[in-house]
């Protein structure tokens, strides 16, 4: 399963068993996500989707007249965080770091999903581990292949605590560090007369479940430096041969800080 992010933030996953939680860290979360035009973050992208990615600040601009800083690559991201965030505004909100802007996820070949988020909190300096930042629930719809999907989803970020230090997996030592987790939930279903069948009938393709799950690492004075990302599903087996994709899958994704440039 190919993983695309056409905005902005966010997904989660795992990557807790060598921290040790602790909310002392200082500084407000402007600290943790430096936000001056023309700052910069390289990562190199490790999984199923390679590649490295310029993640860079372009320029102010106004989403439903407040100010953000817009988000801009150089090249089409592969990586999750860079792709989430891409083309997207972020702002500091008082201890808050918030995305507007659209996200979107690729289930497979040409079957995209796209939301939009509006001051969705992706970082709160000093929460407690395990608290709820942002939760948004809807229900949209997508024609796809004749079929008209309908798509019912909740995106949620959560506090991941903080650590005093933190050794990447490439055996980089970063201190005074917050962590956040974004995750995807998501149930699909149609009303459609299948090949047959002589009448229309309701079905779930996919049964309510975490599709993406995101850990992402910032650092004091650097931004985010490590995010781990898995997506996974099952799809109702009976059903997955009517869309381009297996019935299950599973990808895990990393991205790590090469250089980078804040002011």
């Amino acid at each position: 399963m190919k993983i695309k992010l056409i905005i902005s933030v966010l997904l989660i996953a795992l990557l807790t068993s060598c921290s040790n939680d602790d909310n002392s860290a200082s500084g407000d979360s402007g600290d943790y996500f430096p936000l001056t035009n023309a700052n910069y973050w390289i990562y190199d992208v490790v999984g199923q989707s390679t590649g490295r990615d310029s993640l860079y600040i372009g320029n102010d601009t106004l989403i439903n007249n407040v100010t953000f800083k817009k988000m801009k690559t150089q090249f089409l991201a592969s990586g999750f965080f860079s792709n989430s965030l891409r083309e997207n505004g972020v702002r500091i909100n008082g201890n808050l770091v918030q995305l507007s802007g659209g996200l979107g996820f690729d289930l497979g070949t040409d079957f995209p999903i796209n939301l939009s988020v509006s001051n969705f909190t992706i970082l709160k300096n000093n929460a407690a581990a395990n608290e709820q930042l942002t939760s948004v629930s809807d229900t949209f719809t997508q024609t796809f292949d004749t079929y008209p999907l309908t798509f019912n989803y909740t995106l949620k970020s959560v506090a991941d605590g903080s650590l005093q230090s933190f050794t990447s997996p490439k055996g980089v030592v970063y201190t005074d560090v917050q962590k956040t987790k974004i995750i995807l939930t998501l149930k699909i279903t149609t009303t459609t007369t299948f090949p047959g069948t002589t009448f229309p009938i309701t079905v779930t393709i996919l049964d309510t479940q975490d599709v993406v799950n995101s850990t992402q690492y910032y650092a004091k004075n650097i931004g985010m430096f490590y995010t781990n990302t898995t997506i996974s599903y099952t799809i109702n087996p009976d059903f997955a041969s009517f869309l381009p994709i297996p019935s299950s899958g599973n990808e895990t994704q990393e991205e790590f800080l090469d250089t980078y440039l804040v002011n």
